[in-house]
């Protein structure tokens, strides 16, 4: 349930749905461009809903791109459809 809810929140750039998902005090690391960014729960539910057009309103088929590297500054993806 709550991996499908964190899907469709990035799959729908729905801020509402990420503050379901995470949280209240949660900490969101990652690389956005080239930069170490780290985000509180709703800078990171704003962020994801800025993400505009969503996949979804741009009716892009569901997947799932897991990345696995050992550069953790590089993405290695391989995407698996859901």
């Amino acid at each position: 349930m709550l991996r499908s809810l964190y899907f469709d929140s990035m799959y729908e750039s729905n801020a509402k749905l990420v503050k379901q998902v995470f949280h209240p005090i949660a900490k969101i690391t990652g690389y956005v461009e080239d930069k170490l960014e780290e985000m509180d729960t709703n800078q990171f539910a704003k962020f994801v809903g800025e993400q505009k057009p969503s996949p979804s309103d741009k009716n892009d088929p569901k997947k799932l791109e897991t990345c696995i590297n050992n550069d953790s500054r590089k993405n290695c993806c391989y995407t698996c459809q859901r």
